[in-house]
């Protein structure tokens, strides 16, 4: 297939290669399936996730505080925490599992928000952060389907790692 190539092209330099991955995996699938209806459902799935992929911000822009890690308040370290925790053993075979796993991250970003006294270049910084947390959970509520559900979750986890790489508490 002359998109597979492509398709590994963008797993060596996009952020969320997970995501991608699967979809060159599916997308790798249905050319040995011996339908072209088949093939034509799971052309049209891996447009959809490498669309919503692209549409996520890009958190590399984020910078260091003078190479050293932004402090947080411990509020907001907690949610986070909260939503490692929540994301750490999770398995299910079924997918509105994963949807309510959504609304619970979805409930940690909320009280992170709340708890937001951060100001100036931190402020931006994690507000930088958020926002692929909050487009995943979004995704994650409306996941269609069990592998998409577990691909969010392992996205999630990396924003998480994110979180760590740039951010620590008071």
């Amino acid at each position: 297939m002359v998109l597979i190539p492509i398709f590994i092209g963008m797993i060596l330099r996009h952020r969320y290669q997970h995501i991608i991955l699967l979809a060159a995996v599916l997308l790798w699938g249905a050319s040995c399936s011996p339908t072209a209806e088949t093939k034509q459902v799971v052309l049209k799935k891996v447009e959809r996730v490498v669309e919503e992929v692209s549409n996520v911000s890009n958190p590399l822009d984020l910078e260091l505080n003078n190479g050293e890690k932004w402090l947080v308040d411990t509020e907001m370290h907690v949610g986070i925490l909260n939503i490692k925790n929540q994301l750490a053993n999770f398995q299910s075979k079924d997918l509105v599992d994963y949807q309510l796993l959504g609304d619970r991250v979805g409930d940690q970003i909320k009280i992170i928000r709340a708890s937001d006294t951060m100001k100036g270049q931190a402020h931006q910084e994690f507000h930088k952060l958020l926002q692929p947390f909050l487009e995943l959970k979004d995704a994650l509520v409306m996941a269609t389907s069990v592998a998409e559900g577990k691909a969010l979750v392992i996205n999630i986890k990396a924003e998480i790692q994110t979180f760590y790489t740039y951010f620590q508490s008071k």
